[in-house]
């Protein structure tokens, strides 16, 4: 008997015998995109901020957002540095909502805390991270999505 050994994302490597028949799913990578940011409250010191994603899942299959490790900024400054664990479904040719309660430092943040206080939606926002999905079908392997997202960019 042989085997074809094909390396998939998402799955890692699979072995499929040549006399099997029917079509291979590949799994597509989500799409992640900003939906939205407010402020949930402040202090003279600190704000808290909610960011909000969408997680769009092209598969014909539930993918899971298992965790995030992400930094927030404006521009090249930092201005948090996280992990946390998500745990949110995302539907078969759905899309999901992931949202992430954030703590600024004022002090820290400069100029920008002005701005974040009076309308966090015109705050430039930096977002960069991984977000580790997972998937209930057997034989798929964790994978971890870099990303990258601008919000609110007026260059």
């Amino acid at each position: 008997e042989c085997a074809v050994r094909i390396d998939m994302p998402f799955v890692g490597e699979v072995i499929i015998p040549v006399s099997r028949i029917g079509a291979l799913p590949i799994p597509k990578p989500p799409s992640i995109s900003f939906a939205g940011i407010s402020l949930r409250g402040a202090s003279p010191t600190a704000a808290g901020v909610g960011i909000k994603l969408r997680v769009d899942n092209p598969n014909s299959f539930l993918m899971r957002v298992a965790s995030l490790t992400y930094d927030l900024g404006v521009g090249e400054e930092k201005w948090v540095s996280a992990s946390q664990a998500a745990g949110v479904d995302v539907l078969a040719h759905g899309s999901a909502i992931v949202d992430i309660p954030v703590s600024v430092d004022l002090r820290a943040v400069g100029a920008g805390a002005l701005a974040l206080l009076r309308d966090p939606g015109s705050v430039p926002l930096l977002l960069s991270g991984v977000m580790r999905l997972s998937s209930p079908l057997p034989g798929m392997t964790d994978a971890a999505l870099p990303f990258t997202l601008r919000a609110n960019d007026r260059d």
